[in-house]
């Protein structure tokens, strides 16, 4: 017997037809209203991330830093690879959703790539 896709196959090819309107619809609207979309997306994950710094202290923990542009979110055990392999989702809604673990750490831009390259540990931290 031979194989064919599901798409292929004659129960499959009248249910997309009931619903290619609704589809149709639904791809033009967000077309529509892509900007709406897009800003409420970003003001969604401004506030998560307000909420996120605010718990952590607002400020660099190695050097100070508090300007909100510049901070970041660092897991304190250099563990994040194993955050990674799971399903993609914010950092800042797992955060929250977690309880606000003790795993994570607020650092600036530089402490954080600072940490990277010299294997865990931030370059303030060695003087």
């Amino acid at each position: 017997m031979k194989t064919i896709p599901f798409f292929e196959h004659p129960s499959y090819r009248g249910v997309r037809k009931l619903s290619d309107s609704k589809y149709i619809y639904n791809k033009n609207y967000a077309n529509r209203h892509i900007k709406e979309h897009n800003i409420y997306g970003r003001r969604w994950r401004d506030k998560n991330r307000r909420i996120v710094l605010e718990h952590y202290g607002n400020k660099c923990n190695c050097c100070g830093e508090t300007e909100s542009m510049f901070l970041t979110i660092d897991h304190v055990n250099n563990d994040g690879y194993k955050e990674r392999r799971g399903p993609s989702t914010s950092t800042y809604l797992n955060i929250i959703r977690n309880g606000f673990p003790d795993t994570y750490q607020i650092l600036c831009w530089n402490c954080n790539c600072g940490k990277r390259m010299n294997n865990g540990v931030c370059p303030h931290q060695t003087k």
